[in-house]
Parts: structure tokens; C-alpha cells; sequence
């Protein structure tokens, strides 16, 4: 990817003798990624807290100072990643697909469930009377992972 700051941990990576396009090289990159991130961040608002040197917490609130925050470098390779992630990740037609998939199994699960009460688990069944069933309905589905709601919606489909 023509991204700086990924390359850098790709570099990085590399230079550890990781082969490219293994799991293990993808892992071992993005904790690169997150790891020149945050210790830029951490860098750069020591040195904004020291300069800065407030008297108080409130003086940095009510003097709405950013102390916390990218170097000048990292911050434009932070607005690189994000632009490429939006653009060629996060609205991507393959996760656009996935997104789809994955909220009508959700509504299938949700409307089982109000269907059928009683296959709810005891705990969420007796809050049913409680707090509602769509209240109980919906907090079973929210305590769910992606592994169990999925193994959830084939065992009741």
C-alpha cells in the first residue's frame, strides 16, 4: 500500500526476516503500526505537557488545551491511514457484503427470539418479564460474540 506510516512497519517487520503475506508477518505489522503510533503520541504530548507546564488538570480544561497529541509527521501519516481505510476498507463492497450479512443474521436471530421465548436462556427469558421481551431479546443478542451469534443462527434456522 502506498501508505508511509504502514510501510514503516512493514519495514519493520521485513527486517526481522518475516516473510511477507503470512499471518504472521500481517500480526507482527499492524502491532508495529500501533506501537510507532502510540509511542509518537506518548513522545509528543510529554513534550506538549512539559512546554505547556499547566498549573492544574481544570487550567487544561478551561483553557481547552491539546496536550495530548501526534507529531506533525505522525499526524499527516494518521490522516493517510484513515483516508485509505475509509476508502478501501471500511466502505468496501466486500465489507459493504459482510455488514449485510451479518445485520440480517441479527434480525433473524431477534426475530426467532421474540418468536420464540422459550428458546431463550432461563436468565433472559425470566427478565423478559421484567424488563420486556424486546429489552431481553435485545440484550441476549448484544452478549453475544460474532462466533456464538453465528453458530446461534444456524442451530435455529
Amino acid at each position: 500500500a502506498g501508505v508511509a506510516i504502514w510501510n514503516v512497519a512493514v519495514d519493520e517487520a521485513k527486517s526481522l526476516g518475516l516473510s511477507p503475506g503470512t499471518p504472521r508477518f500481517r500480526s507482527y505489522s499492524v502491532r508495529a503500526l500501533i506501537n510507532a503510533m502510540v509511542g509518537d503520541a506518548i513522545r509528543t504530548s510529554g513534550e506538549a505537557v512539559r512546554a505547556a507546564n499547566p498549573p492544574s488538570s481544570s487550567f487544561i480544561q478551561e483553557n481547552d488545551l491539546r496536550l495530548v497529541r501526534f507529531s506533525p509527521e505522525y499526524e499527516e501519516m494518521t490522516r493517510q491511514l484513515r483516508a485509505y481505510l475509509f476508502e478501501n476498507l471500511y466502505f468496501s463492497q466486500e465489507v459493504g457484503k459482510l455488514n449485510k450479512l451479518s445485520a440480517d443474521r441479527l434480525e433473524f436471530l431477534f426475530q426467532r427470539f421474540l418468536e420464540r421465548p422459550d428458546l431463550l436462556p432461563q436468565e433472559y427469558a425470566a427478565r423478559a418479564e421484567r424488563d420486556g421481551l424486546h429489552r431481553s431479546v435485545a440484550d441476549w443478542i448484544a452478549g453475544m460474540t460474532d462466533d456464538f451469534a453465528v453458530c446461534e443462527w444456524h442451530r435455529l434456522r
